[in-house]
């Protein structure tokens, strides 16, 4: 009855005895209700995927369990597997503490103990599905299962998103020419940070780098150097377009820099600190910029703050952007190309702006300083302008079971808060109208704005970004048919024309809390900021700020603290505030606190709750 070929016969070593419904072997957890009480026998099975769907026979097999790390030895040998912790009798005088074993058992004991001798040391720079990249080695197959052990401190087994790359003392166990486990010697030092730089489409890969360095330079791509002459300009697929598994490697001395341009050496970029590397992949060459972190940020911060604000602003946000990037470095989103992050809006803007000597100042007068609470590094969100108000996490439709969010609450931006309650429609709508010049941030001219936006011949467009939105964050983004039915669809593609939209609701800081989409044949429903800004973004015909200018394309709507009416025509007009997610701190806003003579210290404090500022050596890879 298998037509699909999914049920396949397994030799399985219990290894704990059945509970709740599962048992554990050495090859992982299935789900299975039968009786099995002999511990550390081996069995044959059908399996099914995850789910063991019956017991052929007891057998006297020998057989491993691959890859794990012993912690101690007396009269019984302690190991480390699948994030378990287990003791086995057994007769043995080898050192084997501290090291990578594969342990072979039959019938109820160990027979055998191969020890893994074989180990390389070097900085991790790519993290694939199939191959790692390690310096000095280049880029080595790794099994599909890599367990990750502690060797410092409490021995402990650890997930590979934990691993930092370029940051890390990191020792690779090597059997047959492919890494089977990692060794963890030491926590990370933030350092190095890797950024990727986006093409000039927002996207990943490039057909072709052309790339220069303003001083004499090094070039290297596998065990080849070559020296490059000041302004000498490099085309990628010179040395890579053959060599797909190879890296390029662009460095020179501390004060010399990197810059992307054209084939005759036009249209330069702005050039960049550190190093280059180029790799390829599906997408493309893609193009890696490494650099000390701290440098990193004197181009993140005239990026993503003016220059000439004040300098207790700018420091405000260069300890915002170091524990931003903290962040970054620990997720590793980017780890399969070499990189922690790009260099877009996606994470933080960077190297967009010349740095200047007071983003610079900024930097060095706050170096190493992050936002952290319980011996964690806050992730300290950021935005341009508030309307008066800050937002919470709410407005991403996040819960909060743990108390983790608690530094993201709403405040208000002014000296004397007033007793209102922004939830309620009709006291939202006369404030969000109002001019309220108290605010600190009430000089920029996103601080009010009024916007008209139309359905009308929008249906597919706004079908599209419902889509794009439904991938990113599915829980945020209900698509209903027409009918009467409990069953969601995953699609807004048959739901026919906009009839109508309507704003429904309001969290505690005043945001919308759902947008509504009705359709000739169903209705969708958006239940965080940035799904009803990306929709109502598209059906934008103008917006008129508060200085009088007047923009008439806005991919995305300004902020979701507005009120919205409806017009006979068809048309909307919304009365709305800020600009951005409104979560953390607003920049306009520390601008105008620090110009009442705020330090960053106190601005901080303000926008983050129950924050405090440590240095990010102190950080020890915890999440």
């Amino acid at each position: 009855l298998d037509t699909s070929g999914k049920v396949t016969k397994e030799t399985l070593l219990l290894l704990e005895e059945p509970k709740d419904g599962s048992i554990i072997t050495q090859k992982g957890s299935y789900e299975y209700d039968g009786a099995l009480t002999h511990c550390y026998k081996a069995y044959e099975a059908y399996v099914m995927e995850d789910k063991l769907l019956g017991i052929l026979r007891e057998t006297t097999e020998e057989v491993p369990i691959e890859n794990v790390y012993v912690t101690a030895l007396s009269d019984k040998l302690e190991f480390l597997y699948q994030d378990r912790t287990y003791a086995i009798p057994v007769e043995a005088d080898e050192a084997l503490t501290d090291t990578v074993c594969d342990i072979y058992m039959a019938e109820g004991s160990i027979t055998k103990i191969h020890k893994k001798e074989d180990q390389i040391e070097g900085k991790l720079l790519t993290l694939e599905d199939d191959k790692i990249e390690i310096e000095g080695y280049g880029r080595i197959a790794r099994a599909k299962e890599l367990p990750v052990y502690q060797a410092y401190g409490d021995r402990v087994e650890k997930s590979i998103s934990d691993l930092v790359i370029d940051n890390m003392n990191i020792s690779y166990v090597v059997a047959e020419k492919c890494v089977c486990a990692i060794l963890l010697k030491e926590p990370p030092e933030m350092k190095n940070v890797r950024v990727l730089l986006l093409n000039d489409g927002g996207g990943i890969g490039r057909e072709e780098v052309y790339f220069a360095a303003t001083q004499d330079a090094k070039l290297t791509y596998g065990e080849e150097t070559k020296d490059c002459p000041a302004g000498e300009v490099q085309k990628v697929s010179d040395y890579l377009k053959d060599h797909n598994e190879l890296s390029l490697r662009m460095e020179g001395n501390e004060d010399c820099k990197v810059y992307l341009c054209d084939e005759n050496g036009q249209n330069p970029s702005l050039a960049y600190a550190g190093a280059f590397e180029i790799r390829q992949y599906e997408e493309g060459y893609v193009v890696v910029n490494v650099v000390p972190l701290e440098i990193y940020l004197c181009g993140v911060v005239p990026s993503e703050m003016p220059s000439n604000y004040p300098l207790e602003a700018l420091k405000a946000q260069a300890v915002c952007a170091r524990s931003y990037a903290g962040i970054a470095l620990l997720n590793g989103a980017y780890a399969r190309y070499g990189a922690h992050m790009d260099d877009s809006v996606n994470y933080q803007v960077y190297n967009k702006q010349e740095a200047a000597e007071s983003t610079t100042q900024a930097v060095q007068e706050t170096a190493g300083k992050v936002l952290s609470k319980d011996g964690r590094i806050l992730e300290a969100y950021y935005y341009s302008t508030s309307f008066g108000h800050s937002g919470s996490y709410e407005a991403w439709n996040l819960k909060n079971e743990d108390g983790a969010l608690d530094y993201l609450q709403g405040i208000w931006l002014k000296e004397e808060a007033p007793d209102l309650d922004l939830s309620d429609e009709a006291v939202f709508s006369e404030y969000i109208q109002s001019e309220d010049a108290d605010c600190y941030d009430s000089f920029g001219k996103y601080f009010r704005w009024q916007a008209v936006v139309s359905p009308v011949g929008k249906s597919e467009e706004v079908k599209d970004v419902i889509r794009k939105r439904k991938s990113a964050n599915p829980d945020c983004v209900q698509i209903v048919p027409a009918k009467k039915t409990k069953k969601e669809l995953a699609s807004a593609a048959t739901l026919g024309e906009i009839t109508s939209i309507a704003a429904s609701g309001r969290n505690s800081c005043g945001g919308v809390a759902q947008l509504v989409v009705n359709f000739t044949k169903g209705q969708v429903t958006l239940l965080d900021e940035y799904s009803i800004r990306s929709v109502l973004g598209c059906m934008v015909q103008q917006v008129t700020y508060q200085d009088g200018s007047v923009s008439t394309e806005v991919p995305v709507l300004q902020s979701a603290y507005f009120t919205m009416n409806a017009s006979e025509d068809g048309t909307y007009t919304l009365y709305g505030g800020g600009y951005g997610h409104g979560i953390g701190m607003s920049q306009n806003g520390a601008k105008g606190m620090a110009d009442l003579g705020y330090d960053y210290e106190e601005i901080l404090g303000r926008f983050y709750h129950g924050a405090e500022l440590t240095d990010i050596s102190e950080w020890r890879g915890e999440r």
